[in-house]
């Protein structure tokens, strides 16, 4: 394989067919409306350096009350989840709710790249990710409303999902090291890319980590990440991956969008024949569900070449309510147990 960075395989497959719009009155509808009119009272803009010194904007939602507060830092790609104005991710005002600070951060927006960089396969590389969220790390450790000790990091999406698992490996900690003597106290991972094959032993972790995916994605398959989990618990890893059914991927976005009946065969769900209307389903875009990366470092790199033999055209995105609202509560159960 060849030595550089590492691709964030999915993201980029997705720029021109994520939309997540409401078409009807459900409570689904309410809770994002009340989620828009809160969200100018909690979050303020901040900047702040990535750990590779690039300057970085994002936002800081804190909780109602007086600190330090517990807090979590958000990797969600906004800019590459459709028409532009896409709103703030449901962590954003929830996870305030529930006593957590969080600092929301779009990589491609905070680094100066465009919705078109969603399409290329190395705009952002796995070294990049991890060096923004051990910024994020060193930003948060700093500010006195912050309990240093109690910082967790949550990522959406592929490889950026992928990144908030290697985050916490030993080769990320020695490249990445943080001068508060702050850590990450657990990693949680919505829809991430699991494919991984390492030579020689899977890399050390040595906080909790938490997997959250769909049995329908067929991106990210749920197999996969289950199948990484273990191998991560043979070195004594606390790494678990829940599976929701129904949930592909994107399924924690709400509310979901209206399927239709499809003749079209290049549009099949993995559960039965439908077609977004937005649409949800893009049967131009690349899909690497079966392919399966081999690595030495967490900051190596997939080229084209290493996937021509196993990508397929076609990908699904599509958000699911009851699974999303499962996924909500077993994220504030385990952040309560692991944020003590």
């Amino acid at each position: 394989m060849t030595r550089a960075r590492i691709a964030i395989l999915f993201v980029a497959l997705l720029a021109s067919t994520l939309a997540c719009s409401p078409n009807s009155t459900t409570r689904e509808n309410r809770t994002l409306a009340e989620d828009r009119s809160t969200r100018q009272d909690s979050c303020t803009a901040v900047a702040f350096e990535s750990a590779d010194s690039t300057r970085l904007a994002g936002e800081l939602c804190m909780p109602p009350g007086n600190g330090p507060f517990p807090a979590v830092i958000s990797l969600r790609p906004r800019t590459c989840l459709g028409q532009a104005g896409f709103p703030p991710g449901w962590e954003q005002t929830v996870l305030p709710s529930w006593g957590y600070a969080v600092l929301a951060l779009d990589n491609f927006a905070a680094r100066g790249l465009a919705a078109g960089a969603c399409d290329e396969l190395n705009s952002l590389s796995s070294r990049q990710l991890i060096a923004d969220a051990y910024g994020g790390l060193q930003f948060l450790a700093q500010d006195a409303g912050i309990d240093r000790k109690r910082i967790a990091l949550l990522a959406f999406l592929g490889g950026i999902g992928t990144a908030a698992i290697f985050a916490d490996t030993t080769e990320a900690r020695a490249t990445f090291p943080i001068k508060e003597q702050a850590s990450f106290r657990a990693f949680f991972a919505f829809y991430p890319y699991c494919n991984f094959d390492f030579v020689g032993s899977p890399p050390q972790l040595f906080a909790p980590a938490r997997i959250f995916v769909g049995d329908k994605d067929d991106m990210e398959p749920a197999d996969r990440c289950m199948h990484l989990a273990e191998r991560f618990r043979a070195q004594g890893a606390d790494i678990r991956a829940r599976v929701y059914v129904g949930g592909e991927a994107g399924f924690d976005l709400m509310p979901p969008d209206a399927n239709y009946p499809s003749t079209d065969r290049t549009a099949l769900h993995p559960g039965g024949v439908t077609v977004s209307t937005h649409p949800q389903y893009s049967p131009w875009s690349a899909n690497f569900a079966s392919c399966t990366i081999r690595v030495k470092s967490i900051f190596d790199i997939v080229s084209a070449a290493d996937v021509a033999t196993c990508v397929r055209r076609g990908v699904h995105f599509q958000g699911n309510a009851d699974a999303a609202d499962q996924a909500r509560k077993d994220l504030k159960e385990e952040l309560s147990v692991l944020m003590r």
